[in-house]
């Protein structure tokens, strides 16, 4: 008999890894595709040219992004398919309301709760109520309408939603609430944001949003306002663009001041003076060249080719209240046209942007396939100082890379769990871990300032 059978391999494999964020291809909404899916992906110029479904505007998005002499790999066309509709949402008081029960109705987060006085009616819990919602949402895009007992909410855009829910809570010492109130979707969004959520149910593999730039000035600003609730919403960034001349002059109601003051830190604007050259577009294809696993980059002076500078050049006034109102622009560096700067309707850099979104989908992703490969190997990771220890050195592989990628600054990143005599015991419970982690962003050198000293011995 040999000794073979003294050797015993086995071979346990992991479970299959997990899906991972996309942070460097651009998608690009569209009103002139007549394909029938809602997306399709293009790696090179002669592809989109060679579809006849693709349309003239989708075909242009398609040539500007590989135009740039550095462009991510492929770019993502969507379908503009919905007539825009405002949304309605009615909401209505009923049963038979006690005091003390509190009527709570939230929209776009802010929050107006009515406590019912003595003796409360149904019209009187109604009026209190509308008087109150109309109060909380006087600078929200949403007008207020209807007869007792029902309150309806249009918003004044179309194609701009707005998220809802209401409630009702018991008055003290009763077993239940026994007013009622209820809200009913009388009429769903439909337009920019609506197209979004069908593109991205069929293709959720693109990161930076561009649309195409409405003829109409007040639509045009109607899909950008869509399309930047929607992307602060589902994590993406958006670059808007127009040629709105108040902008030059920081008139009130300016594309840029209305995309401001929604303070949504993922939207960008650019203004250019010519809706035909697809700025927007070829600025964000050059940027997303770099992979953020590999590098990062800043958004500043980028040299958009297909792209000309016109006449007349912008005034330094000009410029100054597009820069001062945290737009970007198209201008010349070194004699040359270049984007710039970079930054977000809420003064922050994209590059910022994009080194938090990559730390946050990476550590999640890192842990996912951590937990997934223990249950795979049908294994645990015991509530012990040791096994834990696995946490923090999974992270730091994801630190290391944001140091050697340019995310994070070389020296500045830690990353800890908290020890099991520390854990809560609702933690322990719950099986919850806590991983500390943090670093320095490496922001980005775009301005010098040069004193010189001569001597003249």
């Amino acid at each position: 008999m040999s000794f073979d059978g003294n050797v015993v391999a086995t071979v346990v494999s992991g479970a299959q890894p997990v899906d991972r964020a996309v942070l460097n291809i651009p998608f690009h909404l569209s009103t002139s595709p007549t394909y029938p899916e809602r997306v399709r992906t293009y790696a090179s110029g002669p592809e989109g040219a060679a579809d006849t479904l693709l349309g003239t505007e989708g075909k242009a998005a398609v040539a500007a992004h590989f135009a740039q002499g550095l462009h991510a790999p492929t770019v993502k066309i969507g379908r503009i398919a919905d007539t825009p509709a405002a949304q309605v949402v009615t909401t209505t008081v009923g049963g038979v309301p006690l005091e003390g029960e509190v009527y709570t109705v939230t929209v776009n987060g802010i929050v107006s709760a009515y406590v019912a006085l003595s003796a409360p009616t149904i019209s009187s819990v109604y009026a209190g109520l509308d008087s109150l919602v109309n109060s909380n949402l006087a600078i929200e895009p949403i007008t207020l309408s209807g007869v007792d007992p029902d309150a309806i909410m249009t918003a004044d855009n179309l194609g701009e939603p707005f998220s809802y829910s209401v409630s009702v809570t018991k008055a003290p010492g009763q077993p239940v609430a026994t007013g009622t109130l209820e809200a009913v979707l009388t009429t769903p969004n439909a337009g920019v944001g609506s197209d979004l959520d069908a593109c991205l149910a069929e293709d959720g593999g693109w990161y930076g949003l561009t649309i195409e730039i409405n003829p109409t000035p007040a639509d045009n600003l109607t899909n950008m306002e869509a399309a930047s609730a929607w992307t602060q919403i589902n994590k993406k960034i958006f670059l808007g663009q127009s040629l709105d001349a108040t902008v030059l002059t920081a008139g009130a109601a300016n594309d840029l001041e209305v995309l401001a003051a929604k303070n949504n830190s993922r939207t960008c604007y650019v203004w250019h003076q010519d809706n035909d050259d697809l700025l927007a577009v070829g600025a964000m294809s050059y940027k997303f060249q770099a992979d953020p696993d590999v590098k990062s980059t800043n958004w500043a002076y980028v040299p958009v080719s297909s792209v000309s500078l016109k006449d007349p050049r912008l005034t330094s006034t000009e410029w100054g209240n597009i820069e001062s109102q945290l737009g970007n622009r198209f201008d010349t560096f070194g004699g040359n046209g270049k984007f710039g700067m970079g930054i977000t309707t809420t003064n922050k850099h994209i590059d910022t942007i994009i080194t938090e979104d990559w730390l946050e989908a990476r550590l999640r992703e890192t842990y996912t396939q951590l937990l997934s490969d223990v249950a795979a190997r049908n294994e645990k990771i015991g509530l012990n100082d040791k096994a834990l220890q696995v946490f923090p050195n999974n992270g730091q592989k994801i630190l290391d890379q944001g140091v050697d990628a340019g995310h994070l600054n070389e020296g500045t990143t830690e990353i800890s769990i908290q020890k099991r005599a520390d854990m809560s015991d609702a933690d322990v419970l719950d099986r919850l871990v806590q991983v500390t982690a943090s670093g320095i962003a490496s922001g980005s050198a775009e301005k010098v300032s040069v004193t010189m000293t001569l001597s003249l011995v």
